[in-house]
């Protein structure tokens, strides 16, 4: 793994970079052949600092029983992704809004942000709609007459109208 430039991870209260840190994990395991309990001990042995003195109490804790991976995603989760910081992340995604950010940037935010807030709602109606939500007023009203089958499809529209003005 350390061929793939798997990162240690410190711990924090960074909500976005413990899931960096998991989707890293996740997809070096891909491309290896081991098995959950393997999966579980290459992560722990990339914890560091925060992280690795969290892990030793919390081992001794539930008395060494998390041995796969997924029972340490689990743990993992559970001190990482928590209720307040996920209330934090429905705000920001509820108060996104283009502002002077381009469509790009604005688009950018808002998968950064989608990944956590509309999991369970990731229809694509749904995902359009919040989007152009936050677009621009003068934008939102040009292309609210479309019927737009993706997102992709959306952004793209927007784009080719934001560079028009």
């Amino acid at each position: 793994m350390k061929n793939m430039k798997t990162p240690q991870f410190e711990g924090g209260t960074d909500l976005f970079e413990s899931d960096q840190w998991l989707r890293t994990m996740e997809k070096n395991f891909e491309t290896l052949t081991c098995s959950e309990e393997s999966k579980k001990k290459m992560s722990v042995y990339y914890l560091d600092k925060d992280a690795a003195e969290w892990w030793e109490i919390r081992d001794r804790q539930v008395g060494h029983l998390v041995t796969t991976w997924a029972a340490f995603k689990k743990e993992f989760e559970r001190k990482y992704f928590t209720p307040e910081s996920k209330r934090r992340l429905q705000r920001q995604f509820a108060n996104l809004v283009q502002g002077d950010k381009t469509v790009r940037e604005y688009e950018s935010e808002f998968m950064r942000l989608r990944r956590h807030v509309l999991r369970g709602q990731d229809d694509e109606e749904t995902i359009i709609s919040n989007f152009m939500f936050g677009l621009k007023p003068e934008l939102e009203n040009r292309l609210a007459v479309g019927n737009y089958k993706s997102l992709t499809e959306l952004v793209e529209k927007t784009v080719n109208v934001e560079m028009d003005w």
